[in-house]
């Protein structure tokens, strides 16, 4: 979870901004909403931004927040439930004050009439939107509950479309695993590079219900 005093006692009077991941990665935790408000009303002359790229797959925002503060500016993807990955496009939600400001910085030629074109109909397909969360909610959930059967694997719980997996008492480090895994043909992240984290933790992402049982097959075999 967030470590909150970590926060204040980072903020000095040079501090212009506060990022914030909810759900985080790579952990796939929720960060309280009692909690932002909490540091957005301590430092009203701050900027606070919450990334809520993996929203959806919660079942959570933030939103409202910006009818109470000023200083909450939320931004979004496209490339992750929305499957728009290859339009590269995104969006925010703040203040009327913070959106001009934006504007004011935006460069001209920011986005393409295609991923314009794609982002407005994918917004309008609500039943695919559903079916896109409703499919990644229960993949997340075979593989926690697949993972969690095999001995050596601590998962984590996550609120997003990853899962953060400790594999220290498989015998193998992140890397080698990983490795183990590419010549099979499933890719993990290797979390080695993440601040906070040793070498022993992985994360994978959810798929198709049938990706998922090859994955967990392929996972099983590696690890016997």
């Amino acid at each position: 979870e967030l470590d909150v005093d970590s926060i204040f006692d980072s903020i000095s009077p040079k501090t212009k901004m506060i990022f914030l991941c909810s759900p985080n990665n790579p952990t796939g935790t929720l960060i309280d909403k009692e909690v932002l408000r909490d540091i957005a009303g301590k430092n009203p002359e701050v900027l606070i931004v919450i990334d809520e790229a993996y929203f959806e797959y919660s079942e959570v925002t933030n939103k409202d927040l910006i009818n109470e503060f000023d200083n909450i500016f939320i931004i979004r993807t496209m490339s992750k439930v929305l499957g728009l990955a290859g339009m590269r496009i995104g969006y925010g939600l703040a203040c009327d004050e913070i959106i001009e400001y934006m504007h004011r910085i935006k460069p001209v030629f920011s986005l393409t009439r295609l991923s314009f074109v794609a982002a407005l109909n994918t917004f309008r397909d609500t039943e695919y939107i559903n079916q896109s969360i409703e499919k990644g909610i229960e993949s997340r959930q075979y593989l926690y509950d697949e993972v969690s059967k095999i001995d050596g694997l601590n998962v984590f719980p996550s609120k997003s479309n990853f899962m953060l997996i400790n594999v220290k008492q498989t015998g193998f480090t992140a890397s080698e695993l990983a490795l183990e895994l590419m010549k099979k043909g499933i890719i993990v992240r290797d979390c080695t590079s993440f601040k906070g984290l040793d070498e022993y933790w992985i994360r994978i992402s959810i798929c198709t219900l049938e990706e998922d049982k090859k994955f967990i097959e392929i996972l099983k075999e590696v690890l016997n």
